[in-house]
């Protein structure tokens, strides 16, 4: 990945400064920017591409499974104080679901996301 990505990188600069050396003669009317940008071109050195090294291979062991039904909430609810943000909130969500939280703001997005990852520091008056 690394070697990819230098000579990605040794690439773009060879190439922009073949780019630069085609424009200088066009701006002969310009002589102190052409002169500056020759010796910025003078100060890099050609960079060359290092040999293709060998490929390295990674294996993980699979992770247990989890439980068909990951989370089940029945009756689930949060208030802040007197505010109620949401309450008889009942759902089941099975391994392998995907799941959006969609709403305006203020509607507890975050806050179920909170109660679900149980992280919520706040009290929960249910």
């Amino acid at each position: 990945m690394r070697l990819e990505k230098r000579n990605g990188t040794a690439k773009s600069a060879n190439k922009k400064n073949r780019r630069i050396r085609r424009a200088l003669p066009l701006q002969a009317t310009k002589a102190s920017q052409v002169q500056s940008r020759i010796k910025m071109l003078e100060k890099f050195s050609a960079v060359t591409l290092e040999a293709k090294s060998k490929s390295v291979t990674m294996k993980f062991p699979e992770g247990k499974k989890s439980a068909k039904e990951v989370v089940k909430a029945i009756d689930l609810g949060h208030n802040y104080g007197s505010l109620s943000v949401f309450n008889n909130l009942n759902f089941s969500l099975f391994r392998g679901d995907k799941v959006a939280f969609v709403g305006v703001n203020g509607s507890g997005k975050s806050t179920l996301s909170r109660l679900l990852a149980c992280r919520n520091s706040l009290p929960a008056d249910r």
